[in-house]
């Protein structure tokens, strides 16, 4: 599946680059194996996943080790997040580190940011699944739950070794660099690429917490994030995602949001700026398909009402005797 709607500052390319060339690799092998002219410049510039997994593939190829994606993760600092790096190193602890992360991912990259659920007294930070994992999205998931350990790490400066590690992908042919770097040996073939550490650990203090800088790097994170290029509007995207799903039952909004790469509240918060709803995307979706279906004159009620998701014909047609009276 191609990415290229998907965006990622070039610095995490960069540090792919340079992690190459530590490793005896110049830069110019690396992106002639990638196929690409040249990659200098702007550290902030936006450019597709699907130009940096083509650098990632490159990388691994020429490098020629499994474990090169943890040696990329772990080499990154917060300050190469730079101003949502510093909103998450002047929290308070750990939790409100990953709020920050949660709500202004996108000032790094559009997708992909890691997010958490609570698993009785244990907390799984994930990446949402997003299709298929050839080589450079494999490495590059590697890479982002590594960092995601790392900065954990750098932020309450203790060496945290999580409980379990998993990934989607198959199993690498040497996992030694894993097992060093997160202490444990991850699984793969799971569910989703991610750590689960112990709920209690969420609230460590962050060694450099400063609550008055906190507040003003929180202002400058959400001018920043309102300065980013818009794309067409959220809600289109949950539209779309509504429609795929309606033949299958009632939308379920926890699953659109995993479809979407995005928390659920993350769905909520991002829909409600735009002055919608999930419900609200829902009704609007089936009242036009049902106003559609119905003028065609080819399906019965009955027909639609599955089509759009509902239980029976009776719960259709109390739905649209609603949206005809609105």
């Amino acid at each position: 599946m191609s990415r290229s709607r998907y965006v990622i500052r070039a610095a995490a390319a960069l540090n792919v680059l340079r992690a190459a060339e530590r490793r005896g690799v110049a830069r110019a092998e690396v992106l002639e194996a990638a196929g690409i002219d040249d990659f200098t410049g702007d550290p902030d510039r936006r450019i597709t996943y699907d130009l940096h997994f083509s650098v990632w593939t490159a990388a691994m190829k020429t490098v020629g080790d499994p474990g090169f994606p943890i040696d990329v993760g772990s080499s990154m600092t917060l300050a190469d997040l730079e101003v949502l790096g510093f909103a998450c190193r002047s929290a308070p602890d750990l939790a409100a580190s990953l709020d920050v992360v949660e709500r202004f991912g996108r000032l790094h990259a559009s997708e992909g940011t890691p997010l958490r659920r609570q698993e009785e007294d244990q907390v799984r930070i994930y990446l949402p699944p997003s299709g298929p994992l050839p080589l450079g999205a494999r490495a590059a998931t590697e890479s982002v739950i590594t960092q995601t350990l790392q900065f954990a790490r750098e932020l309450v400066e203790f060496d945290f070794r999580p409980l379990e590690v998993t990934f989607r992908h198959p199993r690498p042919e040497r996992i030694t660099r894993h097992r060093a770097f997160f202490g444990v040996a991850p699984t793969f073939d799971a569910e989703l690429a991610s750590i689960v550490v112990a709920a209690e650990d969420l609230r460590r203090p962050v060694a450099q917490a400063d609550s008055r800088l906190h507040r003003v790097l929180l202002r400058q994170a959400e001018a920043d994030l309102s300065s980013l290029p818009q794309d067409a509007p959220f809600s289109a995207e949950v539209r779309r995602a509504v429609v795929n799903a309606l033949p299958s039952g009632a939308p379920n909004a926890e699953r659109v949001a995993r479809e979407l790469g995005c928390g659920l509240r993350t769905l909520r918060r991002r829909l409600d700026e735009e002055g919608t709803s999930f419900r609200g995307v829902v009704d609007s979706a089936r009242a036009d398909l049902a106003r559609r279906y119905l003028e065609s004159e080819t399906l019965s009620r009955e027909e639609v009402a599955l089509l759009l998701g509902f239980s029976d014909a009776r719960a259709f047609r109390r739905a649209y005797q609603r949206w005809s009276a609105s």
